[in-house]
């Protein structure tokens, strides 16, 4: 309902926070984890499925489905990543760049984040965090 959305908002739950630094982290480090000469066959499946709910393979083609943590990264990273060009950093002038909220592009991710149902996304979000930081542990940061 809208009362508890705009409660998201307001009010950040911090294990939010803690998933979604795990998930980027994932994201960033996923080709050395899975290359990892520590990382199993199990924990690479495991890896896999943390990023990727469904793949298919047709003929030379690999289709990608991503589970609906990753899907949020698919969505918003681009956004992202282009607020921060060269070009577009009008509004992440100053001292605390990063942190500069002036830019709707930030605002809008910020709260996409707050509201997004991150417990329907990944289940258990104790044990989610538990099974990135082990995955994490099989590369360099």
């Amino acid at each position: 309902n809208a009362e508890q959305e705009l409660n998201k908002l307001i009010n950040p739950n911090t294990k939010n926070h803690e998933v979604g630094i795990a998930i980027h982290s994932l994201a960033q480090r996923a080709a050395d984890i899975y290359k990892s000469p520590k990382a199993t066959i199990e924990l690479q499946r495991r890896l896999l499925s943390r990023i990727f709910s469904n793949l298919t393979i047709n003929a030379d083609k690999i289709k990608a489905e991503y589970t609906k943590a990753f899907q949020f990264l698919v969505e918003w990273m681009p956004v992202i990543n282009d607020t921060f060009e060269p070009d577009n950093m009008l509004c992440l002038q100053g001292s605390n760049a990063d942190l500069d909220l002036s830019c709707l592009e930030l605002r809008a991710y910020r709260d996409a984040f707050r509201t997004f149902d991150w417990e329907n996304a990944i289940g258990d979000v104790d044990e989610y965090i538990t099974d990135v930081k082990e995955l994490l542990s099989l590369s360099s940061p």
